[in-house]
């Protein structure tokens, strides 16, 4: 086994990656931390603040975002949590 097919380990880290030329439609809160160029506490202190979208899958300790909708959060200009729901339902314009 090489270096590049060892298994991922530490935070964040999934038990079998994806398949070569997948894309994941689910992130952690590591992999949207570093998309967005922050540090996890950041990335917490926005969520908390209502700043950011829910995540969609939250089974324990287990948190995932949808990499859709954080696409669709950062085209839409990164609006609040509430605005970015009235948005998504295609109730406003940007």
């Amino acid at each position: 086994m090489s270096d590049t097919d060892a298994p991922a380990q530490g935070p964040g880290a999934v038990a079998d990656p994806p398949a070569r030329g997948l894309t994941p439609l689910l992130v952690d809160a590591a992999g949207v931390a570093s998309v967005l160029c922050i540090s996890r506490t950041s990335l917490f202190g926005l969520l908390a603040s209502g700043r950011l979208p829910l995540p969609v899958l939250r089974v324990g300790r287990l948190v995932r975002w949808s990499v859709d909708q954080l696409r669709a959060w950062i085209g839409a200009g990164c609006p609040p949590r509430e605005r970015f729901a009235i948005l998504a339902a295609g109730g406003g314009r940007a």
